[in-house]
């Protein structure tokens, strides 16, 4: 089938072609590609931070509307493409997150004179509810305290069928259990 009626036949079903654009590209060269949501390593979370950092300057310092055009798609590209690595259903929290900025209204504030501005009894989005709908692990979960082996176990379970049984599980440091984390890494 040519992509042109991929395109199109997601489009018909309602799907967002963009994040199938990208899981082609990370299938294609071997990138992470997740169904299920979970956080990226430190390493890699740092890495895809550093991406988005560097084509949101590339927008600031584009001289011309060709080169604002293509660093901001990149963004884009980037951000899903981090999405899709994630495996974040992505279209049911981009439609929460659109629902509660449309409950939003109009003001001028010290940020800019046409703002918008969440009206009492504004429910925020329900992000947390999507992700554990999806089957993430993560509830409540400080990302910053877990360790590198779930990403490892999640990649595996991934890479290799064997694995699928075992289940990841949020790895918070062992230090706080008076136990050396191996994965720590050295102090200079």
């Amino acid at each position: 089938m040519s992509n042109y009626l991929k395109r199109l036949w997601r489009a018909v079903l309602g799907q967002d072609h963009e994040l199938q654009d990208l899981r082609d590209f990370n299938r294609r060269y071997n990138l992470l590609a997740f169904d299920d949501p979970g956080p990226l390593s430190r390493r890699l979370h740092a890495e895809r931070f550093r991406y988005l950092l560097e084509e949101a300057t590339e927008f600031n310092d584009a001289p011309t509307l060709e080169l604002m055009a293509d660093a901001l798609i990149d963004v884009v590209y980037i951000a899903k493409g981090t999405a899709v690595m994630m495996g974040l259903p992505w279209e049911e929290l981009w439609a929460d997150v659109q629902r509660a900025n449309m409950e939003k209204e109009p003001a001028s504030t010290a940020r800019s004179p046409r703002d918008v501005v969440k009206p009492a009894g504004w429910v925020p989005p329900m992000g947390d509810r999507i992700l554990t709908d999806a089957g993430s692990y993560w509830s409540g979960v400080d990302v910053n305290d877990t360790s590198e082996e779930y990403f490892f176990l999640r990649t595996q379970r991934r890479d290799y069928p064997e694995f699928a049984e075992v289940q990841p599980f949020p790895m918070f440091h062992l230090q706080d259990n008076n136990v050396p984390d191996p994965f720590a890494r050295e102090q200079s």
